[in-house]
């Protein structure tokens, strides 16, 4: 053999050995792709899994949320309520307020007038019982002067 003919088989042999390496190097690529693959098929069943169960948490919780939001709507509603309520509260207080004043000014003027005609009242008796003592004396005077008249005219 030549050296040629051997460089040839040595060249041949490189080859064979390079082609087995590739050959074996992309079967253990292809079996970790398959091995990948496997992975990702069970990750994508796995979130499928998930997926369901995460969306209906998801919309009861958008529907609880929607729940929560009507009743604060409805509590505002009410604190809204409260709050005129209130207003109209402190309204009829500060009339009742006002009506009390009134009524006490009232009160004390009808006290003042009381005493004022209570006087007067007071003056107009004295008067009266006077002025009855006076008509009763002039009556008992009138009656003893006809009686004393009286009976010597007879």
């Amino acid at each position: 053999m030549t050296w040629i003919e051997i460089s040839m088989v040595c060249g041949t042999l490189a080859f064979i050995v390079g082609i087995w390496t590739m050959v074996r190097t992309l079967l253990l690529v292809h079996a970790s792709i398959e091995q990948v693959n496997l992975t990702l098929v069970q990750a994508r069943q796995s979130m499928q899994a998930i997926a369901e169960p995460s969306e209906q948490l998801l919309l009861s919780s958008k529907k609880m949320v929607d729940e929560l939001q009507d009743k604060v709507q409805g509590l505002s509603g009410l604190f809204d309520s409260m709050d005129q309520a209130g207003h109209a509260v402190g309204e009829v207080a500060g009339t009742m307020r006002q009506a009390s004043v009134k009524l006490t000014e009232t009160i004390n003027q009808a006290q003042r007038a009381v005493q004022t005609h209570q006087k007067r009242v007071r003056d107009s008796m004295e008067w009266a019982v006077a002025g009855m003592e006076l008509w009763n004396r002039w009556q008992a005077s009138r009656r003893s002067k006809t009686n004393s008249i009286s009976p010597e005219e007879t």
